[in-house]
């Protein structure tokens, strides 16, 4: 059940989630997920400029780059995500990214190509986390910057959280295994103070981290040198 990363199952378990993905999403963060990521995009400092390029990465169903174009209408925006279910619901919900299917590990960029990449929750889902940070690095300009968002597995909460979610999603779907993967790979990723080590191992430069609802949520803004 998705444990292995397999590129292909998690494609397709994210495929067949998709239409319930942002209702469910609202659920578990008790509606708060879209307060915390625009939290987290304004600790970047982005630059309202037609010349300055965002690639959200792993984007689902779009909202992270939704966030920054209302935010910042004249930033050249970018999704990309191997779910081409989630792609359909992106495309659809904002007009005016453009949306591209493609696998974090292989990225159809050129390299310097962008001022800064974004990624909330998906890091955690890709098999090989070295090779997708090489193809962010890749494509990051100089000096370009990367957002790193997702679960802290060294919540306090985290025991409860994980007892009283799988009976509120049992509720609107009819098959939690997904879900119960999410909460296990939740569980089983970098803490935030891993998460920056790794980062650095990987040839970024720590900026700054926070964290949001509980210290249930951290976020890891890195540079490229």
């Amino acid at each position: 059940m998705y444990l292995d990363k397999d590129p292909k199952s998690i494609m397709k378990m994210f495929d067949r989630i998709a239409p319930k993905y942002d209702f469910i999403n609202n659920l578990i963060s008790f509606s708060k997920h879209i307060e915390i990521k625009k939290e987290a995009i304004n600790m970047l400092n982005l630059q309202n400029d037609p010349n300055y390029r965002v690639l959200d990465l792993c984007c689902g169903t779009g909202d992270m780059g939704q966030i920054v174009k209302e935010q910042f209408p004249k930033i050249q925006l970018f999704g990309a995500d191997f779910s081409s279910e989630m792609l359909k619901i992106a495309s659809k919900r904002n007009k005016n990214i453009q949306y591209y299917r493609c696998d974090a590990t292989n990225l159809s960029f050129g390299d310097l190509t962008f001022d800064c990449v974004l990624m909330g929750f998906g890091l955690r889902n890709i098999q090989d986390e070295t090779k997708a940070l090489s193809e962010i690095l890749r494509v990051l300009k100089h000096n370009g910057k990367f957002l790193h968002l997702d679960f802290e597995p060294e919540c306090k909460y985290v025991n409860l959280y994980d007892k009283i979610i799988p009976h509120l999603v049992r509720i609107f779907v009819k098959d939690i295994r997904p879900y119960i993967y999410l909460l296990k790979t939740k569980n089983e990723f970098y803490s935030n103070n891993e998460m920056i080590e790794k980062f650095e191992d990987n040839g970024f430069g720590f900026i700054s981290a926070k964290k949001f609802f509980f210290d249930s949520i951290s976020c890891q803004i890195m540079k490229k040198y």
